[in-house]
């Protein structure tokens, strides 16, 4: 089954010393730092998918917050799913259903600019807090999938859209589908901050949707 992830950029993860780093690459990476609540050095200023200027500092998440849902907003009604439930990707410290992590922010605001054709549940969790990826953690499917754990006497048959901050190898995402699917649950279409690129991208802030596929 299809899993198709749409990005609102390419996240350079390349040392700037090797490849130049462009105003864009700059610039998204501090939008992206800001949704993950991670230190911003400088600034960067952004007009969102509705034409809003908006200044992204180290000290409010917020505009991080507003560009991204605007972009992410017209992205879903473009796709013409319906109602849909966003359901927040749990981060590797996520051991509650009511943890508020990155991804389940960046899905209420979603939310706020959707209305009622859009809902965000908190269904996943892992049963123990895991090992970051980017600390050495598991990046196996089968193995996030075991340690994933749902709401199951909440969960119902809806269309799934998940959310994420950042794409790397995909592993997160797809397990998170896979596990929703063992209920019946429409999982098709994912909505993360940014792709993690190891090489420049040639339109930083506009990427083609990816089909991760199902393993």
């Amino acid at each position: 089954m299809a899993l198709i992830v749409h990005s609102m950029g390419a996240y350079a993860s390349y040392p700037n010393d090797r490849i130049e780093w462009r105003r864009a690459d700059y610039d998204l990476n501090k939008l992206v730092k800001s949704l993950k609540g991670d230190p911003v050095k400088g600034y960067a200023q952004l007009r969102d998918a509705e034409r809003v200027l908006r200044r992204i500092t180290d000290s409010d998440r917020q505009p991080a917050l507003a560009y991204f849902s605007a972009w992410a907003a017209k992205r879903l009604r473009s796709l013409n799913l319906g109602r849909v439930v966003l359901v927040p990707v749990p981060s590797s410290d996520c051991t509650s259903y009511r943890h508020v992590g990155p991804p389940y922010e960046m899905a209420a605001a979603i939310q706020s600019r959707m209305g009622r054709s859009a809902k965000v549940e908190r269904w996943l969790r892992f049963a123990e807090e895991m090992t970051p990826s980017h600390k050495g953690g598991t990046r196996s499917v089968e193995t996030l999938v075991q340690a994933l754990k749902v709401a199951a006497s909440h969960v119902k048959r809806s269309r799934v859209v998940l959310v994420d901050d950042v794409k790397t190898t995909g592993a997160h995402l797809k397990a998170s589908a896979k596990r929703l699917r063992e209920l019946d649950i429409l999982v098709e279409t994912a909505i993360v901050g940014a792709t993690t690129v190891w090489d420049r991208h040639p339109t930083p802030f506009d990427i083609e949707p990816e089909d991760l596929g199902d393993d």
